[in-house]
């Protein structure tokens, strides 16, 4: 599997995980999305997870940190963060680590 949109992030080599065709309905009708996920190592927060969902450079959904990416997850269980969260889930693991300074 190859990602949807050009990496504008420019994330490390190996980081792409998978793609996926996100929809939503609302009143309006339904939306399709192609999400590519990139997770990655980022000093402060452990790893970093990234959805891009569009050609351009800002498009793209970037919680700080792997924990924010989760707590996303969890109040929204039917959205497109427990979406790629159900993906990254099969495709790895999850480690947490102690800070050392909390």
């Amino acid at each position: 599997m190859a990602p949807y949109w050009v990496d504008h992030c420019e994330h490390e080599e190996g980081s792409y995980v998978a793609s996926f065709i996100y929809r939503e309905r609302s009143t309006t009708g339904e939306h399709v999305s192609k999400v590519d996920i990139y997770i990655f190592s980022n000093r402060y927060y452990g790893h970093e997870v990234c959805l891009r969902y569009g050609p351009c450079g800002p498009d793209y959904l970037s919680p700080t940190g792997l924990t924010a990416f989760i707590r996303s997850a969890t109040h929204d269980s039917a959205g497109l963060y427990a979406k790629a969260l159900d993906i990254l889930m099969q495709h790895g693991k999850i480690k947490w680590e102690r800070n050392e300074n909390p």
